[in-house]
């Protein structure tokens, strides 16, 4: 039986994790990730 590995190891080893968590504070820069979409700063 494979021993398990958590997804994200396999993000973190390919470079996709540290993209994504770029994307995401870029995202806060100008909110729009609930449903008021203020564009408010949350950085």
């Amino acid at each position: 039986m494979k021993k398990f590995e958590p997804a994200y190891l396999k993000l973190l080893r390919s470079g996709e994790l540290r993209e994504r968590v770029k994307e995401a504070y870029k995202r806060l820069e100008a909110c729009d990730i609930c449903p008021r979409e203020c564009g408010a700063n949350r950085r």
